[in-house]
């Protein structure tokens, strides 16, 4: 079966509150290696000498039933699917599943002892640590382990409802998605006591949960230019991380190249009398009902589809330039040709996002990284 899983909101605060992401984090190189050549259990590993432990633990441990023979059990039990399946040595995705089934490994090569003080971390029970631990790790395994071999740029929104994430792909073509990574949370009141429910486990494969557009590298150069306008039509275009571009992109590590010749040299830019027609291409603003004397700004997907930015209530979305059916954007106010029809928003930023999405474009921004300083400078002079 296949997943797409992901750490949901009230795990993910919990992780990050009791500072566990940050352990995590310090176990990067065991456990890119763990999910790169989890089939592969070298004696020198941490892994492998987790299960020698739990097999020489189970056999110390009482034969009823508590915590730690739990989790030595579970491990048990992972390493023993891994060992009799072959196809675990070709299909990195078994072995993801897997440790979702059994998560305590993530968790003992994590926390160690700690495992069972769960409640410290804020969590109600040991498997709901575990879970989420595992999770986290699924989910972030092409931000955080490096196991991508791209640029990528990820955030999640300030409610935590959903993870955002720039990437420039292998050729340095411009990706953007989102997905929504909101869980059900509840309280309930017992007779012994409030007890908190959540999602630890989030998987989207086969859902509407995740959205994208996959653009070519050339409309890096318009993305840019629409965050540009979207900070101005705020207010906003005075802010740090546009006046100081620079310094945000040192911060950030700096601009990230791409893996083909054709993205180490640029060209195929646009010219300065073009330059000046990106600049002059407008975005629909609902909040001032603006008209358009011209086509706005828009990114084309790899389906052919334009997405056009739209600012609403301060916020910015991208809707696809086609008629929906399921549609309630009445964009009739912009200009005669929106008058039929109603359209769907896609890709949803708050306002709140704007610095990701600048930190993330001057990072990632591709092919022709001399675009990136004459937009800043020319936007920045008309800013004074």
């Amino acid at each position: 079966m296949s997943q797409s899983i992901e750490c949901p909101k009230s795990a993910y605060e919990r992780l990050m509150k009791g500072g566990l992401v940050g352990k995590v984090l310090r176990k990067k190189q065991e456990i890119s290696e763990l999910m790169l050549y989890g089939y592969d259990f070298h004696s020198a590993s941490q892994s492998y000498l987790l299960f020698e432990k739990a097999k020489g633990e189970l056999f110390k441990t009482n034969t009823r039933l508590s915590e730690k023979s739990e989790v030595w059990k579970n491990i048990l039990f992972l390493y023993e699917k891994i060992d009799k399946n072959e196809d675990f040595k070709t299909d990195s995705e078994m072995f993801e599943e897997s440790t979702i089934e059994y998560p305590s490994l993530f968790s003992c090569m994590i926390l160690g002892e700690e495992l069972f003080d769960y409640e410290k971390y804020g969590f109600p029970t040991r498997k709901s640590l575990e879970e989420s631990i595992a999770s986290f790790c699924i989910g972030e395994r092409w931000n955080y382990f490096g196991l991508s071999g791209r640029g990528d740029y990820t955030w999640r929104t300030e409610d935590g409802n959903f993870k955002n994430s720039l990437s420039n792909e292998f050729h340095g073509d411009c990706w953007i998605h989102q997905i929504d990574v909101s869980g059900k949370y509840k309280k309930e009141q017992t007779l012994f006591g409030e007890i908190e429910s959540f999602d630890t486990i989030k998987d989207i494969y086969g859902t509407e949960d995740r959205k994208g557009i996959n653009a070519h590298y050339n409309y890096w150069e318009n993305l840019l230019m629409i965050i540009l306008k979207y900070a101005k039509s705020l207010g906003k275009e005075k802010i740090p991380e546009i006046i100081n571009w620079r310094e945000t992109l040192e911060k950030a590590g700096g601009g990230v190249g791409t893996m083909t010749t054709e993205a180490m040299f640029g060209g195929g830019g646009r010219s300065d009398i073009n330059l000046e027609l990106l600049f002059e291409d407008p975005i629909i603003n609902a909040d001032r009902k603006e008209k358009l004397e011209t086509w706005p700004l828009y990114i084309r997907g790899d389906s052919e589809v334009n997405y056009l930015p739209y600012v609403f209530k301060r916020n910015l979305h991208f809707i696809k330039s086609c008629k929906d059916e399921e549609g309630s954007l009445d964009l009739s106010f912009a200009a005669p040709r929106f008058k039929e029809g109603k359209y769907k928003m896609h890709i949803s930023y708050y306002e709140s996002d704007l610095p990701h999405l600048l930190t993330g474009i001057y990072k990632l921004f591709a092919r022709d990284r001399s675009l990136l300083p004459k937009i800043m400078n020319k936007f920045i002079e008309e800013a004074k």
